[in-house]
């Protein structure tokens, strides 16, 4: 009877620190006067336009399996804003132990390189699934945290049909699509230093314009705001003028047996998938745009993901991390859970959900 009391004590004080968590942020879309134009680093490159599709996963206290992603969420650039002992919740639920291996106070790497970091460091699998809970520093979506943002994936935007992907959000002057071209004929966009290119589009079907695509690789989202200031798409040494960060000493640093360069906090990326190098390789979608007629795309067999450090740093789609969880995944449920009251959540499932809750957004 005493124990009953105390949980149902625990129970009652960890409701009222749920309750208590402020909503999120309203997402702002950046103003863009004078392209070419650096991205936020730590915040708002733009905002999805739409809601998301239906989850089959949950993650942290940010996606509930058979939940959506409500429209106006955060898009961000590549990169994590670091790990400390604030995140001692979170990172446990990876099953880093100690969690000390996760610390990084400086941050600025993307999240594709960070992913694979901790999983080596931590000697997991990352993302991964168990049952129908998705773990990873991001969710099935490519987003987390308490005040919901976007880093990468995007994945349950995307319908998988009809020819260009639709619009799911705006980064200052110009829309965001999914990662695909033409889907029916399964061609992937070449983009600039930005993440951007000309074409026709679904809002846009008889006049070319300047959009963004999120893609696989990093920058993931945006590497910085475009056109060029000719009204042309942006190559890596314009986009790299925009950041301090980029003309900084490359830092180096091992892990897994092996040393990696990087530039934190640059977010452009060259056609080897560095940031770092002397002297960057330029997209291939810069010599494209000059040819005639230009060449906006190409069949995704070709694509493969650039491996600079020696690992796969791009996106992990649903099925390869499906297919890498050592846990089978259960049957996503057909209805989102009952969230009536905090109460009515098992003691453990609310443990974990004010833990998360009470730990600093990274």
């Amino acid at each position: 009877m005493r124990m009953t009391r105390v949980l149902l004590g625990m129970v009652a004080v960890l409701t009222n620190l749920v309750n208590a968590q402020p909503p999120n942020a309203a997402c702002t879309n950046p103003t863009v006067s004078t392209p070419p134009a650096a991205a936020n680093l730590r915040g708002d490159v733009g905002c999805t336009t739409v809601a998301g599709g239906t989850l089959a996963y949950s993650h942290e206290q940010s996606e509930t399996a058979g939940g959506t992603i409500a429209t106006n969420a955060h898009i961000y650039g590549p990169f994590d804003a670091g790990f400390g002992s604030q995140q001692d919740g979170i990172i446990a639920t990876w099953g880093c132990s100690p969690t000390s291996l996760a610390y990084d106070s400086a941050g600025g790497l993307d999240l594709g390189y960070e992913h694979a970091k901790l999983a080596s460091v931590c000697g997991v699998t990352l993302p991964r699934i168990s049952g129908t809970s998705w773990i990873g520093l991001l969710g099935q979506c490519g987003g987390h945290t308490g005040n919901y943002h976007f880093h990468m994936g995007f994945e349950c935007f995307e319908t998988n049909s009809g020819t260009h992907s639709s619009k799911l959000g705006v980064a200052g002057n110009w829309n965001v699509y999914g990662k695909y071209e033409d889907y029916t004929a399964q061609q992937y966009p070449y983009l600039d230093a930005c993440g951007g290119h000309f074409g026709f589009t679904p809002e846009s079907p008889s006049a070319s314009v300047y959009h963004y695509h999120v893609q696989m690789q990093a920058p993931f989202t945006l590497g910085c705001h475009g056109p060029n200031s000719a009204g042309g798409l942006v190559t890596i040494a314009q986009c790299m003028a925009l950041y301090p960060e980029c003309n900084a000493n490359p830092t180096t640093e091992t892990w897994g047996s092996k040393t990696y360069t990087y530039r934190r906090d640059c977010p452009c990326f060259d056609a080897n998938g560095q940031n770092y190098a002397a002297t960057p390789v330029e997209l291939p979608a810069i010599a494209h745009a000059a040819a005639s007629p230009p060449v906006t795309s190409y069949n995704v067999s070709s694509w493969s993901c650039p491996s600079p450090y020696g690992v796969n740093a791009c996106t992990k789609t649903i099925a390869q991390v499906i297919a890498a969880s050592t846990t089978p995944p259960s049957t996503p449920p057909s209805t989102p859970p009952s969230t009536s009251s905090a109460t009515s959540q098992p003691f453990g499932v609310l443990f974990v959900a004010v833990v998360a809750a009470t730990s600093m957004a990274y």
